[in-house]
């Protein structure tokens, strides 16, 4: 193949990857969140708690505070009961602090149901909000709220 047709391809290819996002806060908040999805989908209640900050505090939106304690209990009562548990993320918006680099805060909505067997028994949709802080290295969510 002449090498003057390869040159809009090598074009288009560096301009993709010029619109593409860095690896930054934001691309590093995405992936741990992916991972605690999977860690949530396999049943993992370390893998979620993995990406959560002993000094966690959230919960509902003028209900009782949560700790990550809280957190290990919550997901061992979700288990307990529903062998399929589904979470999807959408409107996932992530907007690190320009003054502090280590923190950033993230809202969107979150779609939830839990099943027994095949069919759903629940399900709820939550608008949450939350606080993520780069603690030795990994990004840890600090803080969420939701309702």
């Amino acid at each position: 193949m002449p090498a003057y047709l390869l040159l809009p391809v090598f074009a288009l290819l560096t301009l993709l990857s010029a619109c593409s996002p860095s690896a930054g806060p934001e691309t590093e908040i995405r992936q741990v969140i992916e991972q605690m999805q999977t860690a949530l989908d396999d049943r993992d209640n370390a893998g979620v708690r993995r990406h959560i900050a002993e000094n966690f505090i959230g919960g509902p939106r003028g209900g009782a505070q949560l700790e990550r304690e809280d957190v290990r209990k919550l997901l061992a009562g979700y288990f307990l009961r529903y062998r399929d548990i589904r979470l999807l993320i959408t409107q996932l918006e992530i907007e690190a602090d320009p003054g502090q680099p280590e923190l950033a805060s993230m809202r969107g909505t979150a779609a939830l149901s839990g099943a027994a067997q095949r069919l759903p028994e629940t399900a709820r949709l939550y608008r949450f909000e939350g606080r993520w802080r780069r603690i030795d290295g990994d990004w840890q969510l600090v803080r969420c709220h939701w309702q």
